[in-house]
């Protein structure tokens, strides 16, 4: 009856409004371990992690690729400041402020050592190879290239403090009068929260903050600086791109959905029909996966832009059998129901 085929477009509309107010709430996260059974040893070891060591600092390194100390002397001596910005531990790029860096410490022993003697570091210099710089707030420096890479050398090899900075000096040659490359190490703090069960979930969107405040800090010397971690290229650059991606993809897919079905059935009202049945249920899968407390990752968009080609046989199957009866509307509908009705439930519930 009318009455019947109305109330199941109504409920069928009323449905589909509300899983598309619950998608337009989805947020990128990290969710991933929700698609691995409960119980099993996999699911019980990230749950584990997150509770006990969940909530840790994230290792990253600064990369400078450039060293010209003559050029370029005040920007490198003040590069490590411009990672321990004010606020910057509660703020984009998230930084904890007290890391080390190589370079403020060999100006710091340099410093020491010409005011109260070699003895008090092990570093001992001449103080006529210094002079007093301005422009570093009045501390000493090596007159010259080649002297601060002679004393750079000598603190490296001779004392402790600069010995714990060798790996992170890259000479061009093994005469060590020219840096190639160095790093300075620091650390993210937690970005996230723990949620009531003692699990540390992390912040997408204030991650992807603080990375963009890094690589924006970086992009500001004159010379090439870079930061890298493992973790940059691990899940959180899936956090930068994959609500975008979710986006371009599934509407590249709809899209081919529209204009494949449209020359094969050679009906465009009834290809519009499979193309909003296609999009209705993409965007009930979204609105479910928002309901029962999925986020944005790797795999739900994924599953999302699979689920175009699966929906898609169901009201493919059906308009394009409507198409090759004749006869009056319900006629056609009985003839194609009779004819690919089971089929396509039994396909339906099998995939599902």
């Amino acid at each position: 009856s009318k009455w019947f085929r109305s109330m199941i477009i109504l409920l069928a509309l009323v449905f589909v409004a509300v899983c598309g107010f619950k998608a337009s709430e989805l947020e990128v996260q990290a969710t991933g371990k929700n698609f691995i059974p409960n119980g099993s040893y996999l699911r019980t070891y990230f749950d584990l992690l997150g509770k006990y060591f969940g909530g840790s600092p994230t290792d990253v390194q600064v990369i400078i690729e450039e060293f010209d100390i003559e050029r370029y002397k005040v920007e490198l001596v003040g590069l490590g400041e411009k990672y321990r910005c004010d606020g910057c531990e509660a703020n984009p790029p998230r930084i904890i402020p007290s890391f080390s860096y190589w370079l403020e410490d060999f100006i710091s022993d340099v410093q020491t050592s010409i005011n109260e003697g070699g003895n008090a570091t092990g570093f001992v210099v001449d103080p006529s190879d210094f002079v007093v710089d301005e422009a570093l707030d009045g501390h000493f420096f090596p007159a010259s290239t080649a002297l601060f890479y002679s004393y750079l050398t000598t603190w490296v090899d001779e004392t402790t403090t600069g010995a714990s900075y060798a790996s992170d000096l890259v000479f061009k040659d093994a005469s060590r009068t020219a840096l190639a490359r160095a790093r300075i190490r620091m650390q993210h703090t937690p970005i996230g929260s723990f949620d009531d069960e003692g699990e540390f979930n992390a912040d997408a969107a204030a991650i992807v903050k603080a990375v963009d405040k890094m690589y924006e800090i970086s992009d500001s010397f004159p010379f090439g600086v870079y930061p890298y971690s493992f973790k940059y290229t691990d899940d959180w650059a899936a956090f930068d791109v994959i609500g975008s991606e979710l986006v371009r993809n599934t509407v590249s897919a709809l899209g081919t959905v529209l204009l494949v079905v449209t020359v094969l059935v050679g009906h465009l009202g009834a290809s519009l029909l499979v193309f909003f049945s296609t999009v209705f249920t993409v965007v009930e899968i979204l609105g479910m996966n928002a309901i029962i407390g999925l986020s944005v990752d790797t795999v739900v968009t994924v599953l999302v832009v699979l689920s175009v080609g699966l929906a898609v046989d169901y009201s493919a199957h059906n308009v394009y059998s409507f198409m090759l009866h004749t006869g009056t509307r319900e006629e056609r509908v009985i003839k194609m129901l009779a004819d690919v009705g089971v089929p396509v439930v039994n396909g339906a519930v099998s995939t599902f």
